[in-house]
């Protein structure tokens, strides 16, 4: 079951977050938006918006989790904010998450961030965070039962063709474009 993605917000202020402008380091820049009382991590790559906490976001990540399989072995193009992430530990769903993120901000400000919440809270969350191209490491890293992409340069019609030879015979892969209307 799912909690409350507000749940999480709170809990990641306590890893440091907590003013309006989280994290600038090298042109990967988080900040903390305030509409109507809803309040939302934002994270931007060289001054476009990447990903947030915003409730769409929420929605896909929720939609996500509850497609992927019990007991999956499951492969993640893009860690973003790792909402997606946080909620297969929460799901339990999975027995092996490999994370591959190519982006070395992401790595050093958003990886230690995630990796320090799920050893809190998860500590039996089975992952690894990788650097890496999604393009490469899918083909590399044998089967998955489960591939969910979430790149920010959107999801190339070659990793529809990738997936069928990385996926388990009857795994499952969502881009994000699939599921953005939730």
């Amino acid at each position: 079951m799912i909690t409350d993605l507000h749940k999480h917000k709170i809990e990641w202020d306590l890893l440091g977050y907590g003013q309006d402008i989280i994290e600038n380091y090298k042109g990967l820049t988080i900040k903390i938006e305030n509409s109507n009382g809803d309040i939302n991590l934002v994270l931007y790559l060289d001054g476009f918006e990447i990903m947030s906490t915003r409730k769409y976001e929420h929605n896909m990540a929720v939609k996500c989790v509850n497609d992927c399989p019990e007991n999956a072995r499951v492969f993640i193009g893009g860690l973003g904010l790792g909402l997606v992430p946080l909620y297969l530990a929460e799901s339990n769903k999975t027995k092996e998450v490999l994370i591959v993120e190519r982006d070395n901000r992401v790595l050093d400000i958003i990886a230690p961030k995630i990796e320090k919440y799920l050893a809190g809270h998860y500590p039996q969350f089975n992952y690894k965070i990788i650097e890496g191209d999604a393009y490469d490491e899918i083909l590399t890293n044998g089967l998955f039962d489960w591939i969910f992409i979430d790149i920010s340069d959107g999801t190339p019609s070659e990793f529809f063709d990738l997936s069928n030879y990385a996926l388990t015979k009857n795994g499952v892969f969502t881009p994000v474009e699939r599921i953005n209307d939730v």
